[in-house]
């Protein structure tokens, strides 16, 4: 059965049917570069495109298999589109994909150009709390300057320079490597350092560092691990200039954008398959930066605050995903919640501020009324679900609202249970 509620006084339409969903934590799409459009340095071999499918560990792989493997143990659910053959060489057509459809975009061995809509389409999925990884090679082209050029239609909207393939080495936070040495993706989700997750080194093998540009105000990427040693620019057909690094280039930079994050990474030979060429997945801390990276990205999408757990411990989850623009739908998920229970969900213009309810946190405010309950399907602790639609009516204003679950007397001895807090930035 579905229904649809109006609320806030026209301002949102909900249709909404119970749907229970296994929790997971993000839908990766990896961008792959076409058949016959890479690998110029090394005969031009697909496999050089790293193929998420490819578990190969023979000596020297390029596969992209075990990471595949490595984010499925998380939770993540994976998948993959490929660009045009040599022939043609046809960029992925973004608004077709669609891109809601998705929490984290790997642009990987991708090598086409992307006109500026695409470019805009991307930036406004980011804004709405999407999150994207990219990552260059020069063997991820038929020349040093297609994969970074296939790259840089993107980053100009996030201040960001992509170059060419130039060192190998160790990012190390012994040596002082980490510029930002607390950031989730060198000390893990727990933000202990000294803990399991934490990454002490990751390394690469004919890196692309990062560039922060300084070109648009209001946007800041933010150097977490520094480039070493000299670098070449993406300035010129064929090979680029040879410079020294500086304080602006980076192996790992990231970027807060709107609800959503952006992060680059120096070099794709970090994630291989055992044995793979340069390095691998599995030296140094190669494969908890990875979970740790993925995890951070995974993270986008406006979620803040704490909730508070039920009578059982588990903490139910709120999420938002797709495009908040007028007209537009976004996706909103209840998870991990007391089956069968009825959740309250509270909307507001703004993030509490050390206000509460009961012993929960309230992360809304101020309130705008009614709230609206809804039953949740399920059965027993944790198997609480709902899945709904949120559609935004056209010419809605530029507006934050935010959003907050409670399950009334869910908690212990008889409190609310409550889920984390998600912003929602109409615009």
């Amino acid at each position: 059965m579905s229904r649809t509620i109006l609320l806030l006084s026209g301002l949102a339409f909900f249709l909404w049917s119970p749907a229970p969903t296994a929790a997971q934590d993000a839908r990766v799409l990896f961008i792959r570069g076409g058949f016959g459009t890479g690998g110029f340095l090394e005969g031009g071999a697909n496999e050089q495109l790293s193929d998420i499918t490819d578990f190969s560990t023979a000596p020297g792989n390029h596969g992209y298999g075990e990471l595949n493997l490595l984010l499925r143990s998380l939770n993540h659910s994976v998948s993959q589109v490929v660009e045009g053959p040599f022939d043609n060489n046809t960029p992925i057509d973004l608004a077709s994909l669609p891109l809601s459809d998705y929490d984290i975009v790997v642009f990987g061995s991708n090598n086409a150009d992307y006109d500026s809509s695409a470019a805009q389409l991307l930036a406004d999925w980011v804004c709405s709390g999407g999150a994207a990884l990219f990552i260059s090679d020069a063997n991820w082209g038929r020349d040093w300057g297609d994969a970074p050029s296939s790259d840089q239609t993107f980053l100009d909207h996030f201040d960001l320079i992509m170059n060419q393939d130039k060192g190998t080495y160790v990012l190390s936070g012994s040596t002082g490597d980490f510029l930002v040495p607390s950031h989730p993706i060198l000390v893990g989700q727990d933000g202990v350092p000294g803990s399991g997750d934490d990454v002490s080194a990751f390394d690469g093998e004919g890196v692309s560092p990062l560039t922060v540009d300084h070109q648009l105000p209001g946007v800041d990427p933010v150097v977490v691990a520094r480039a070493k040693g000299q670098m070449k620019l993406n300035d010129a057909p064929g090979s680029g200039t040879t410079v020294a690094t500086g304080p602006d280039d980076g192996s790992l930079v990231t970027l807060e954008y709107g609800l959503g994050r952006v992060a680059g990474h120096f070099d794709r030979n970090t994630f291989f398959n055992q044995n793979g060429a340069g390095t691998s997945l599995y030296l140094n801390d190669n494969a908890q930066y990875a979970a740790n990276l993925f995890a951070w990205l995974a993270d986008a999408g406006g979620n803040y605050g704490t909730g508070c757990p039920d009578v059982n411990g588990i903490t139910p989850q709120l999420t938002l995903t797709g495009f908040p623009t007028p007209g537009g739908v976004v996706k909103l998920k209840i998870n991990d919640a007391p089956g069968g229970s009825i959740a309250a969900l509270l909307i507001g213009t703004g993030k509490g501020q050390g206000l509460s309810v009961g012993l929960c946190n309230l992360l809304v405010w101020p309130l705008i009324d009614p709230q609206i309950f809804l039953p949740l399907g399920g059965s027993g602790p944790g198997a609480g679900a709902l899945e709904f639609d949120i559609f935004l009516p056209p010419g809605l204003p530029e507006q934050l609202f935010t959003l907050q679950a409670f399950i009334p007397s869910a908690g212990p001895g008889g409190s609310s249970a409550a889920s984390n807090g998600a912003a929602l930035f109409v615009h």
